[in-house]
């Protein structure tokens, strides 16, 4: 169980991530709205809080710019490539166990594990942190335009109160959208990246699916799968048809992205 604020903060946000992604991505309309207006469909499935048409319009432009940083994804993958927790066997099987019955399920103790992973390097957090800021300050996304000196000195005070296990509500705010949304200390979503409920997509993917591409995917039999799926074994088709609509849900995403951003 966690032992500081910090971390029972994401763990109440991290539990519900699993449920409302399994049911968007095998929900046709769900998934469409997704690619469409991503936070007002987390908004309808109460992960995100309601919120006007500006500040909506604002964190999809962040989502969509997110999903687009180079190097923000190189930066989380490097990282991740060192993640080993102890009990990989046990957080595998109960993956594999949500493939068979058809939906995305993880052990808290892994998504915990995996903040635990990122929060103990506070240089990579500093980079991820400005590798993000960066970029949105850069496409005019945030609300105002900031001096490189400023956003590093957010930075800076943000992985302090990280390391210092202080709650989401005390991080240091660089600005507010409205009384839920902004770069700081707002605590609604699931901020495992803690930027605002505007990470949470981003945490469901990279703390979420990317923790399992590179922790546990190496450990499914994919070919082996295929066959038994051939051959009628009902809980293999369920897990290849289910590790399918993530792929592709994931393709669907990033080409949207591209689409998104070419307007």
């Amino acid at each position: 169980m966690p032992s500081d604020q910090l971390m029972i903060d994401i763990s109440q946000d991290l539990e519900r991530i699993d449920n409302v992604m399994t049911r968007i991505i095998f929900d046709e309309e769900a998934a469409t709205d997704f690619k469409r207006d991503p936070n007002a469909t987390l908004v309808r499935f109460g992960l995100h809080p309601p919120t006007d048409a500006e500040t909506n319009a604002r964190v999809n432009r962040t989502f969509y710019a997110v999903m687009q940083n180079a190097e923000l994804s190189r930066l989380v993958e490097e990282h991740y490539r060192t993640f080993a927790p102890d009990r990989a066997d046990e957080f595998a099987q109960r993956h594999l166990d949500g493939l068979n019955a058809g939906r995305i399920e993880n052990d808290l103790d892994l998504d915990l594990a995996a903040a635990e992973h990122l929060f103990r390097a506070p240089e990579t957090l500093q980079k991820i942190f400005r590798s993000l800021l960066y970029d949105l300050n850069s496409r005019g996304i945030l609300r105002n335009r900031y001096p490189v000196e400023e956003i590093d000195d957010f930075v800076d005070r943000l992985v302090v109160s990280i390391r210092e296990r202080k709650p989401i509500a005390e991080h240091p705010v660089l600005e507010e959208w409205d009384r839920n949304y902004g770069v700081g200390g707002f605590h609604f979503g699931a901020e495992a990246v803690e930027v605002g409920p505007i990470a949470t997509a981003y945490t469901a993917v990279e703390m979420g699916l990317l923790v399992t591409v590179f922790g546990l995917a190496s450990r499914l039999p994919e070919a082996e799968t295929f066959s038994l799926a051939a051959k009628g074994d009902r809980r293999a088709a369920i897990r290849l048809a289910t590790m399918s609509r993530i792929v592709n849900f994931g393709a669907d995403l990033l080409l949207h992205a591209q689409q998104f951003e070419r307007r």
